[in-house]
């Protein structure tokens, strides 16, 4: 089970990676860090079965890693047991008050560890202006060049602006993600049939909107969609 630890009193952080293996033995992969700017890195840089935050790191708030948690389970540990209602407005798992009861601790570890029980879900870190988001992947529906950005649309219809290249995204996106187009890429488990425009062919994606397909892509578009025999445009 690796867990993600931010608490920036040292004292503090020994007394809580002693508890947590106490309760997980070996069971437990401890990643600690004792600032947002470094929880945040490594939430994007790898994957967390769980992140047990302080809410009081060096006079900066801790919500602020919550921007990168994504949908990973948080459990907050803070002595500010007044703050427990607007943890949970951030969706954690839960909240255990410091001083920390090792019996309280040990509940919310084990209940991290029933939350990652499911096969984990791949993810990609959106940043933009100076903002990061996780994201899961079957979660997005296609993917548009916009300049110097790169505009992801998900499945609830949200627009998310990712400052870097569709080339850089494509390298960190799933199989089921493919370039159709220098400017798009489509999430193939939401498309549903190959279309000819007036402006030439097309993906028909999830809730009626098409995306374009080059030329020089349709083949290995259509390996990957539909039987490419059937695709208009095709000849052989």
């Amino acid at each position: 089970m690796r867990l993600l630890l931010v608490e920036d009193e040292a004292s503090a952080m020994r007394r809580l990676v002693r508890l947590v293996r106490d309760h997980l033995g070996d069971r437990a992969s401890l990643c600690c860090v004792d600032d947002v700017a470094a929880a945040i890195e490594q939430l994007e840089a790898a994957a967390f079965d769980g992140v047990l935050l302080d809410l009081n790191l060096g006079g900066s708030n801790g919500f602020e890693v919550m921007r990168a948690v994504g949908r990973t389970p948080c459990v907050v540990v803070s002595a500010y047991a007044d703050r427990s209602l607007e943890a949970f407005d951030h969706a954690v798992l839960d909240f255990v008050a410091k001083p920390i009861v090792p019996a309280r601790l040990a509940r919310a570890l084990d209940r991290l560890a029933a939350a990652g029980a499911g096969p984990r879900r791949a993810t990609i870190v959106v940043r933009s202006i100076g903002r990061a988001e996780i994201v899961y992947c079957d979660d997005l529906v296609r993917i548009e060049a916009a300049d110097d950005y790169a505009e992801l649309v998900t499945v609830d219809g949200r627009h998310l602006l990712h400052d870097g290249s569709l080339a850089l995204l494509e390298r960190r996106l799933p199989s089921n993600f493919v370039r159709v187009h220098r400017s798009h890429i489509v999430n193939v488990a939401h498309a549903s049939a190959i279309v000819r425009e007036d402006a030439g062919i097309a993906v028909r994606m999830a809730g009626g909107q098409t995306v374009p397909v080059s030329r020089r892509r349709l083949r290995a578009v259509g390996h990957r969609l539909l039987d490419e025999q059937s695709f208009p445009g095709d000849r052989r």
